[in-house]
């Protein structure tokens, strides 16, 4: 066990959450991260609300411990349905990322819940406090998928020395012991951990290509582009992200061409339907393979278990040098 004040809130054995990344995050690895100390979460992402509903419910028919769901701030509004879902069912911890939380945040306290907000800029941070989020979620640049421009240290920092009220979590680049342990050094009370989850044997919906991906990595194989995003928003004809977000992962065809030259890219429909159209064809040279920066330390499948327990055991190591924990 290591013991902070993220942990003892959330009544977890371990101060790691998982990050709701995607498809990934499904009530088969939730349900493994709960039982191995963490918080599991889901991510809202499901096709039609009862989806979730099920998804919740079958976390809650295999754990007793906490767990939460996490949803996209901005993106909200035409997935109130599947927040509803959320309240209703009283899951016990609701994520938000991105985007303005406050509407959101009196909501989700009126149900019981506690409120975990992951920001990418210190502006959003003050936003999160401000409202009534229980946690802050630092996100540094080094993540995968979905992130804002800031590296995770200084912001950590930042964010530390202006709330120091409110639990701090960090996010990005942490996939092992030490850097666990460096987060924790610095005055966080615990992580938020992504790509280390895409190499568990319980992540069931974890596309092989991104799996062998992250385990062949050395760390400094990725991308921090718009690039592919653009064309997924304009083939979906859904709206952008925040200012400032762009999307970390592993380069393709489109981010060979356009990487540094987005607002070219923007202003070319007839291109950006032709890359979407091969997407959706599941053209390997176009795809967008998800995972961050701290993919450099994992070589090889583990159960969550495994994850959750070597992390602490190594974290545990390197703070015992200068007499922590």
């Amino acid at each position: 066990m290591l013991k902070t004040r993220l942990s003892s809130l959330l009544g977890i054995d371990t101060p790691i959450v998982m990050a709701p990344i995607g498809q990934t995050a499904e009530a088969t690895l939730a349900t493994a991260v709960c039982n191995a100390g963490g918080l599991g979460m889901l991510t809202a992402r499901a096709a039609f609300p009862d989806d979730l509903r099920l998804q919740i419910q079958r976390i809650r028919a295999a754990t007793k411990h906490p767990f939460g769901v996490g949803f996209i701030s901005h993106l909200l509004g035409p997935r109130s349905k599947h927040f509803d879902v959320a309240l209703e069912e009283r899951v016990p911890v609701i994520n938000l990322s991105f985007g303005d939380p406050s509407p959101w945040i009196p909501m989700v306290r009126s149900s019981g819940a506690l409120v975990i907000c992951q920001v990418q800029s210190f502006e959003l941070a003050q936003r999160a406090v401000n409202a009534g989020a229980d946690i802050v979620c630092v996100q540094g640049n080094e993540a995968g998928g979905h992130t804002g421009r800031e590296n995770l240290i200084p912001f950590l920092v930042q964010v530390l020395n202006a709330f120091p009220h409110v639990p701090v979590m960090a996010s990005g680049g942490i996939s092992c012991g030490r850097s666990l342990a460096a987060v924790l050094a610095a005055g966080a009370d615990g992580a938020m951990v992504g790509t280390a989850f895409l190499a568990a044997t319980e992540a069931v919906n974890v596309k092989t290509a991104t799996r062998d991906a992250v385990l062949a990595s050395n760390g400094r194989d990725t991308v921090f582009s718009r690039a592919t995003d653009l064309v997924i928003d304009h083939g979906m004809k859904r709206q952008g992200w925040p200012t400032g977000v762009a999307v970390r992962h592993r380069p393709n065809e489109i981010t060979d061409a356009w990487s540094g030259r987005e607002h070219e890219l923007a202003a070319l429909p007839e291109i950006l339907l032709a890359y979407y159209q091969r997407m959706s064809a599941s053209d390997p040279a176009v795809a967008m393979l998800l995972y961050g920066q701290g993919a450099g330390t994992i070589h090889r499948v583990k159960s969550a278990k495994e994850i959750v327990e070597d992390m602490v055991s190594a974290a545990r190591a390197q703070l015992r040098r200068f007499g922590e924990n």
